[in-house]
């Protein structure tokens, strides 16, 4: 008798943009400021020039150094920001981490500190003469993207800290929903076929504000449980608003959703009484 082994799964890790990403910008950055240089130094235009001693040796020992600052920050940040956002996760929800992640102003800032350390590292193994003047558009970037990243530093711990507030954190997930909803209204006037995974998307913010709910209630922190009530019915009172816009399908119970705890448990009879009269979300 022959038995079948079981197949493995391989899990999907979206490593491969971030890193395609980075290494784009990181030598675009580069590729521009060489040439940048050597269009200023032959045109015998080189504002820059004046600003540095023309012996680059004395700015090399400088200039090798800002990568290791930049990079020690970038360490600093990573794991002052990991505690402070496990503390909240700890608190709230698991899904906290997806939900920084996914806020763009918190990516750029760590893109931001990782770029600056490679485009100073390249700038720094690329000076190959003794005059600083053919190299000063690149040292004046680095120099700047090096003192950017130092003075975002506090600006961005005291802007983790407000978004990690609940009353922020569930707004910005409420207007998450709100553009989620308005995308798929828009995507049907233009006659674009519905897509389960919108609906999914939708769901999983409903979840994550119903688990910060939950834990609160279990906290005994009663103003994070009233915020999350609040939350909910705005984002109920809007979709009654824009309901027969959406497109067909929205309502129907099937796919993934049949997975959702939420109906997984009912009877057929019930899930179809739910589909017909349209109650998805108000179930929810």
């Amino acid at each position: 008798m022959n038995i079948e082994k079981p197949r493995q799964q391989k899990i999907d890790v979206p490593w491969l943009k971030p890193f395609a990403l980075l290494f784009t910008i990181s030598f675009g950055i580069y590729a521009v400021a060489r040439g940048i240089d050597i269009l200023l130094y032959s045109s015998g235009l080189n504002p820059f020039g004046i600003l540095y001693n023309r012996e680059i040796d004395v700015l090399s020992n400088t200039l090798g150094g800002l990568g290791e600052v930049v990079t020690g920050v970038l360490a600093i940040e990573i794991t002052a920001l990991a505690i402070i956002v496990q503390l909240a996760a700890n608190k709230y929800s698991a899904k906290i981490f997806e939900l920084f992640f996914d806020n763009r102003i918190n990516v750029i800032i760590l893109f931001t500190y990782v770029i600056t350390a490679i485009v100073t590292v390249l700038v720094v193994n690329t000076l190959d003469s003794s005059e600083s003047a053919k190299f000063s558009f690149s040292i004046s970037l680095t120099w700047l993207r090096s003192i950017v990243s130092l003075i975002i530093v506090i600006p961005h711990f005291n802007y983790v800290f407000q978004f990690l507030r609940p009353d922020n954190f569930l707004m910005y997930v409420e207007n998450e929903v709100r553009t989620v909803l308005d995308r798929i209204v828009k995507s049907r006037r233009k006659g674009k076929k519905y897509i389960e995974s919108e609906k999914l998307l939708v769901n999983e913010k409903i979840n994550f504000i119903g688990d910060v709910a939950i834990n609160s209630i279990i906290a005994g922190d009663r103003a994070s449980t009233l915020l999350c009530i609040n939350s909910l019915k705005n984002v109920l009172s809007y979709y009654i608003k824009i309901k027969e816009k959406l497109p067909e399908g929205w309502d129907s119970i099937s796919g993934s959703v049949l997975l959702d705890p939420d109906f997984s448990s009912f009877a057929p009879y019930v899930l179809n009484k739910i589909e017909s009269k349209r109650y998805f979300w108000k179930q929810k």
